[in-house]
């Protein structure tokens, strides 16, 4: 029986190269398909090659940030699930995170947690 993880894709959206890396090892060795992406305008201009199903975003990205990033999408009418990464605790209580409605993870941050939140956002509805 096929899981959920086989059918998610993640837009991994993340500036620093090692996190990038390391990340994307662990959703690929338990079954997510996973898009790598430096920069948030990077991953505007290859969305919908990478056609994913959620995004995994830092919230501190330079020029365009994970939440300002997750703002255009909505604009641009492309309802994306988010989970954002920040080493910030103070952003995670935010209102400008609570405003979007998704989960934030702070790094470091337990593998288990980041794929939880991935597979629910991947599985709520209307998206």
């Amino acid at each position: 029986m096929a899981s959920i993880r086989d059918s998610v894709r993640v837009a991994v959206v993340e500036d620093d190269q090692l996190v990038r890396k390391a990340v994307a090892r662990l959703l690929s060795s338990v079954g997510f398909d996973v898009s790598l992406f430096g920069s948030a305008e990077e991953f505007l201009v290859r969305v919908d090659q990478s056609q994913p199903t959620c995004v995994l975003a830092d919230v501190h990205l330079p020029r365009l940030s994970g939440i300002d990033l997750s703002v255009v999408l909505r604009e641009l009418d492309r309802q994306l699930p988010f989970v954002f990464i920040t080493a910030d605790d103070d952003v995670v209580h935010s209102e400008a995170m609570l405003r979007t409605g998704a989960t934030c993870l702070t790094k470091p941050f337990e593998e288990s947690r980041l794929l939880s939140a991935l597979v629910q956002a991947s599985a709520a509805p209307g998206t």
